[in-house]
């Protein structure tokens, strides 16, 4: 594993089922050892493949290729090894006791501490985490790079935590490379540290509001210095990789020659960022200087040099938040973005005041995307300045706080285009970078559920709609007034009756937890539902749409309005593509048959018996 580590990350999964379902420990090391951290993932009795999920969405975050797999038994490998198939998959099946782990931890990581190396790397209440890093270790173990860097533990209760892969139903990550993504636009760091951090902070959000707002004041202190940096960071040689061929005893004088006069642009550098009074923390120039004087005293010395992997990592880590604000500032000037504004609310609510707001991705594409403004939840802390909007119209929202949305509109309307970018705006704040919009104010989530697209690619034995209902139940056991969810044309995988009737429980049950949530449906005689109508914190809004008989043409407005818009558009979309005269002529003659005899909705007649009104879901 030598030579792979010189460029690649490495990761070690352990899996375990127990009758809660699948348990696993989750380890990474960084290319070259520098960097190391693990995470401990339970099982979840609301979802089956909530643990294969968070696996796969670590595994996006580690950017790996490599995986060494354990399992508690070869079976339970052979059942999971299909969700891995896009990497390369070494299986491990002979576990150490803990006196062996220990000592392998104490030898990899070079610890000298009286705790026993579990307990010192906080992994005693880990224990698939510790067996997931022993995999890593016993495949690293004669490596040039040790000792390796000692490893953080990632907890999941700082994170957003995000249900259902909501990067990839957002479209913000990418499987196929010719595919445009948020990701492509944002994470163009300089250095292969960068972008390690860079994928870090994009793929785990956070919740803490004191730390997003450093990372937004380091990007706004840069942004008048970012080109200048950018351009310093483009000539720093690989500190990383210049390090490893020192510590291999290769080459010496070149090598050592390089790293000083690589960490003597860093020290310039870094007086550069302090008289210009952008802080970022870990190391100071004249640190950066004094270590270059005893390195020319020491570089021969291996004792000495196994010694100053602490050192060389804070000057990593260093050059990874530098190139990442700078990125993220450059990137905010290149596409307009704006700042956002947090505000804490008490645990019993929510908060997002998001204007003008703007989807990246269709913007590249090279059309012209109708900003919305955005409003949900308590509008006591509303302060932003704001036009005219439809959101803060007294005849939508009633007085009432909006919490839930119902968004109608024709295909093409850009009604899923305008949810998504809702979610990529809230993924990109609580990840400390800038957003798309004039202005942004909202309470940090815990959660964002999303669900968009089809999950066939990980639940293989059941129907879309059958893992939509999965994906469902998973949602109304972990919602909470702190979470967002985004759904998109729930239930139009089953026919109308019960699709109604499962929707409008959809709305029942999140609005008895008090979540934001905001549905896209076509379902128009959710109107007619009692249960629904009555709620004054869920409101119908609309994406409009016309055919102009005269240029022949739909015409797309695509502006947030009150209200459900038009019941009946399919044929005035196919009449837009021109379709066949005879089709049309004939399919408009059915349409108004149907009204007549259904007195407009075929549904409208069979909701109107009271077991029909009160069917909900129970799952």
């Amino acid at each position: 594993m030598n030579h792979y580590l010189m460029t690649n990350s490495l990761c070690g999964l352990y899996i375990t089922e127990d009758a809660n379902g699948l348990c696993a420990g989750f380890a990474t090391i960084g290319a070259l050892g520098m960097s190391t951290w693990v995470c401990e993932i339970a099982s979840d009795t609301t979802h089956p493949y909530a643990t294969i999920d968070k696996i796969l969405h670590l595994l996006f975050v580690a950017s790996a290729h490599t995986i060494i797999i354990g399992a508690s038994s070869p079976a339970l490998y052979e059942t999971l090894k299909h969700h891995f198939e896009s990497f390369e998959v070494i299986f491990e099946s002979s576990p150490l006791s803990s006196n062996q782990q220990n000592e392998l931890f104490e030898s990899v990581f070079s610890l000298r501490t009286l705790l026993n190396p579990i307990d010192h790397l906080g992994l005693e209440e880990s224990a698939h985490a510790a067996m997931a890093l022993e995999i890593l270790c016993m495949h690293v173990g004669d490596s040039h790079f040790l000792p390796l860097a000692t490893p953080g533990v990632l907890r999941m209760d700082g994170l957003l935590q995000m249900g259902n892969n909501p990067l990839e139903q957002l479209e913000m990550v990418s499987h196929d490379e010719r595919e445009a993504s948020i990701a492509k636009l944002f994470l163009k760091m300089r250095t292969d540290v960068g972008k390690e951090l860079g994928r870090f902070r994009f793929g785990l959000p956070i919740v803490n509001i004191d730390e997003l707002n450093e990372r937004y004041s380091r990007i706004e202190k840069l942004r008048s210095h970012c080109d200048y940096v950018d351009g310093e960071l483009a000539l720093l040689p690989n500190i990383s990789q210049t390090w490893a061929v020192v510590r291999m005893q290769s080459l010496w004088e070149k090598n050592s020659q390089q790293l000083c006069n690589g960490l003597e642009q860093l020290a310039t550098l870094n007086e550069y960022l302090e008289k210009h009074n952008v802080d970022i923390p870990l190391i100071t120039a004249l640190e950066i200087r004094d270590w270059c004087c005893e390195f020319k005293n020491n570089y021969y010395r291996t004792k000495w040099l196994k010694e100053q992997n602490v050192f060389i990592h804070s000057v990593l880590v260093f050059i990874a938040q530098l190139d990442v604000t700078v990125t993220s500032a450059m990137v905010a000037k290149q596409y307009g973005l704006c700042r956002p504004t947090l505000v804490k609310t008490s645990n019993t609510e929510s908060f997002m005041q998001v204007m003008g707001l703007r989807h990246l991705l269709v913007e590249i594409q090279g059309n012209d995307y109708v900003p919305n403004d955005i409003v949900m939840g308590n509008r006591d802390y509303l302060d932003i300045p704001y036009p005219d909007t439809v959101m803060l119209d007294p005849r939508v929202h009633d007085g009432a706080d909006i919490n839930g949305v119902l968004l109608y509109g024709i295909n093409s309307s850009g009604k899923s285009s305008l949810m998504k970018s809702i979610g990529i705006a809230v993924v990109l704040a609580q990840g400390g970078f800038f957003v798309p919009a004039k202005a942004m104010k909202f309470s940090p989530f815990e959660a964002l559920f999303t669900r968009i697209l089809s999950r066939d690619n990980v639940v293989k034995s059941l129907s879309t709609f059958g893992v939509e209902m999965l994906e469902l139940n998973s949602i109304f056991h972990k919602v909470t007034p702190k979470t967002l969810v985004l759904g998109d044309e729930i239930s139009h995988g089953t026919e109308t009756l019960s699709a109604v009737a499962i929707v409008a429980s959809t709305i029942l049950q999140l609005t008895q937890k008090n979540p934001l949530f905001i549905l896209t449906t076509h379902l128009h005689q959710l109107s007619i539902v009692e249960e629904v109508t009555k709620l004054r914190s869920v409101v119908n809004l609309h994406l409009s749409v016309h055919y102009d008989e005269q240029s022949d043409d739909l015409i797309y407005d695509r502006v947030l309005r009150a209200g459900r818009g038009s019941s009946v558009y399919g044929l005035e979309f196919a009449q837009s593509l021109h379709m066949h005269e005879g089709f049309l002529a004939d399919a408009k003659r059915i349409r108004e048959n149907l009204a007549h005899e259904f007195d407009g909705l075929e549904l409208r007649r069979q909701l109107k018996s009271p077991k029909a009104k009160s069917m909900y879901v129970r799952l």
